[in-house]
């Protein structure tokens, strides 16, 4: 199963951890686990632009498979909304993903308030 684990800090997300695999079908044919690769990959090529080429704000455990993503918190105006937006399509892909598959993908949330 996928573990999808997300923290929100006063309901803006600050980091995102997912691991494992969705065990939904082969190896190499398993339509749970690309659609949640395609995604984080998405989203993470995307922040890249978004912060001018910076990449310092995410992990992959080349071992596990783990995907870390720390949202940088300082950042401009125009940053922070397109930061915004790309992890709240993100967290509504993943919560319409789950729905779908909820065997195969594990969605959870903390919630921080500051």
């Amino acid at each position: 199963m996928i573990k999808i684990n997300i923290k929100k800090t006063n309901n803006k997300i600050t980091n995102l951890q997912i691991s494992n695999h969705a065990n939904y079908a082969d190896y190499g044919k398993d339509i749970v686990c690309a659609a949640v690769s395609v995604l984080s990959q998405a989203v993470v090529n995307s922040m890249i632009l978004a912060l001018d080429n910076r990449d310092d704000f995410f992990t992959v455990d080349e071992k596990t498979g783990q995907i870390t993503i720390d949202v940088p918190q300082k950042v401009d105006n125009i940053q922070q909304i397109k930061l915004d937006t790309l992890t709240q399509m993100l967290e509504v892909s993943f919560r319409d993903l789950q729905e779908q598959y909820e065997n195969n993908i594990s969605l959870n949330f903390e919630e921080v308030e500051i």
